[in-house]
């Protein structure tokens, strides 16, 4: 699974470091959306809309140990 993963990444961003920058600002970006949305919540659906945007916070951050750990793979590997 993770080779197919691996493929679909490199074939979607270049490398997997264009890939981890793209994870970067995506995790970046939720974070502050989710930040922005909680500070203005006061009903439940905007409270369970911050949730919604909190999960995809986690969604990026796996995202991001995911790559991580491939690029430290391929670095062990070319040591």
């Amino acid at each position: 699974m993770s080779y197919i993963r691996r493929l679909g990444v490199i074939a979607e961003h270049g490398t997997l470091e264009a890939y981890r920058n793209f994870v970067l600002m995506g995790r970046d970006a939720a974070a502050r959306k989710a930040t922005r949305h909680w500070l203005s919540a006061s009903t439940d659906a905007e409270h369970a809309r911050v949730e919604e945007l909190r999960m995809a916070e986690i969604d990026w951050r796996v995202d991001l140990a995911w790559v991580d750990q491939e690029i430290a793979r391929d670095a062990a590997v070319a040591a």
